[in-house]
Parts: structure tokens; C-alpha cells; sequence
């Protein structure tokens, strides 16, 4: 039989031929604020504020760079460290690692994407964020201070507003993979869900769920469903662990998102002609920030997401 190869996240899918509801808009965001005050240097303690939308809060803080350090490095930095600091407002748990925004998620490339989703803090998410005011100002022995103020809000999966007890949860066979190897997984979710599933890898990423053959999957409470399906392997589907040309290991992730009710995500289907949407590294971001974004506008207790973090080795 003929076979095509198509790549994705890092895995291969072979093919084999010849064998037998509404989208959400988002809601708009508080008004900008006016440029904030420096603050502590002493300290650096980001200040932390709710607004008067109580899903809101705004985070001030203050960074000092040398002059090695560009301005948008260090404000990549400050946003950093704001997010984290939102975050523990909001959720009263210490943040160890980073945290999941979705606005920033969309410039990011598929590199960043495998970082970011490979050590995030699920407990707290930033469904959206607004920079309120920034400031660059020289500092007199050389290098630089930025003062920033973020609006983010910021969906505690602990709060009252969520369902603690709604969780979807992914899961591998192993941690790692050999090249060459024949990649399955599962996901289940606590509740009756509509999934959905992103994969990312070092050279782009890919909506694995929905697909061409599968456009709406909504698994049952507390069932296992495997991927790839019967029905994907009935049509020569096969997903196969693949590293990078020259590559002797790949750091790679999924995500999957449940989402209960009627309520369907943005129109994230794949394009004419492929069974998986795809992204090169550069748009990898923006896939995920269509799917994701949507998020924004529903109630916490509808949803709920999950990851996993996997290698791909060399043989």
C-alpha cells in the first residue's frame, strides 16, 4: 500500500490509503490605569490590588536591568514575575514555577510553548491581562528600571466559582519515547466534557483533537478515551514518536482542555485537505491562543485543563 507522511509535534501520523454550538466572544477588560508608582527597590515586592471587578486584580512592580539586559527582556521579566504574583493573590498558594496566560501564550513559538506548558502552575491560570502603564527610566550608575502595572485576570481552579471536583487528566504509557516508536495516550474527565487536545513539540504544534475524522469528541464521566481511536486506526492513522533532524533528544507536551455543556470552542478544524490542524514553530502560539482564548468568557466550573510533559530520545 502507498503510505504519506504527515509530521506533527514532533511525532510522525502515517496514513495509510485505501484502507477500509456557538463561539464565545471575550469579555472586554477594566479601563487602563494611570503610570504607576515606583515600587521598593529594596525589596521588590510586586504590590497587589483588587480591582473593582473582583475577577481583577493589578499587580505593580518595579525591575532593575543592566545595560546587557534589552527593555523587552526585562518587561518579559516583570510580566513574569506579575503573573506569579496575581496568581498567589489570587489562589493563597506559592507559585514555584510559571504561570499560564493566554494572552501571552499567543507571540510565543512552539520552543517557548514546550517550556511554559511543561512546568506551569494548573492551579491558577490568567485568562486575560491588560498592561496598565510602563515606564523606563535610567538608573545614574548605568542600566535601567522598569516600572509596570498588570491587569490580569486571574481563575482560581480552587475558588468558589469553580468546580474543584471537574478534572480531566492525560496520561502516557512512559515518560519517554524512542525514534521510531508507536506513541498512544489517554485522557479522561470527572465530568461529561467536549475535549480537546494540543500537542506541541521544538518545530511546531498541532490540534490532535478535534480532527478531520473525529470533528466532536465529548467523553463520558470517568471513561478513558484513547487516542488514537479505533476509528483513527481503522483509517491507517498511527502516531509515531519522531525527533528533529540532528536532534538526539525533543522536549514535548500536551494539553487538553474539557469543557462541559453545549459550549463549543472557537472554530479550531482542520484546514481542507488535513486530518489534524497544524502549525509551524513561528504560529504555534496562536494555535493555542485560538483555543484556548474562548476560555476567558465561560464560567470556571466549565472547564478544566490539564498537561503532560513527555521526551523523545535517540535510539
Amino acid at each position: 500500500m502507498r503510505k504519506r507522511y504527515t509530521a506533527v509535534f514532533g511525532l510522525l501520523l502515517a496514513m495509510t490509503t485505501g484502507c477500509a454550538g456557538p463561539a464565545v466572544q471575550r469579555a472586554a477588560g477594566p479601563a487602563p490605569a494611570p503610570a504607576p508608582a515606583p515600587v521598593d527597590l529594596a525589596t521588590e515586592v510586586p504590590a497587589v490590588t483588587r480591582l473593582s471587578d473582583p475577577a481583577w486584580v493589578e499587580v505593580r512592580l518595579s525591575v532593575v536591568a543592566g545595560d546587557e539586559e534589552s527593555i523587552a527582556h526585562a518587561r518579559a521579566r516583570a510580566l513574569g514575575r506579575a503573573r506569579v504574583a496575581a496568581a498567589e493573590f489570587v489562589s493563597g498558594v506559592t507559585v514555584r514555577s510559571g504561570v499560564l496566560s493566554f494572552q501571552a501564550v499567543r507571540d510565543q513559538d512552539s520552543s517557548e510553548l514546550v517550556e511554559v506548558l511543561s512546568q506551569v502552575f494548573a492551579e491558577a491560570v490568567v485568562v486575560d491581562e491588560r498592561v496598565a502603564a510602563e515606564q523606563v527610566s535610567p538608573l545614574p550608575g548605568g542600566g535601567f528600571r522598569l516600572d509596570l502595572a498588570l491587569r490580569a485576570k486571574v481563575v482560581d481552579r480552587r475558588g468558589p466559582d469553580s468546580d474543584p471536583s471537574f478534572e480531566v487528566e492525560v496520561r502516557l504509557p512512559r515518560e519517554r519515547f524512542l525514534d521510531g516508536e508507536e506513541v498512544t495516550f489517554e485522557v479522561r474527565s470527572t465530568r461529561p466534557a467536549r475535549l480537546y487536545v494540543f500537542s506541541v513539540y521544538r518545530d511546531g504544534a498541532a490540534l490532535l483533537v478535534p480532527n478531520e475524522y473525529e470533528p466532536d469528541i465529548v467523553a463520558p464521566a470517568g471513561a478513558w478515551v484513547r487516542f488514537p481511536s479505533q476509528a483513527l486506526l481503522d483509517r491507517g492513522v498511527r502516531v509515531v514518536a519522531r525527533l528533529p533532524e540532528g536532534a538526539r533528544s525533543s522536549p514535548e507536551s500536551l494539553l487538553v482542555v474539557a469543557v462541559r455543556g453545549d459550549q463549543r470552542l472557537s472554530d479550531v478544524r482542520p484546514k481542507a485537505g488535513q486530518v489534524f490542524r497544524q502549525a509551524q514553530a513561528s504560529g504555534s502560539g496562536r494555535l493555542l491562543y485560538d483555543l484556548i482564548s474562548p476560555l476567558a468568557a465561560l464560567p470556571p466550573s466549565q472547564w478544566a485543563l490539564a498537561q503532560q510533559a513527555y521526551w523523545v530520545l535517540s535510539r
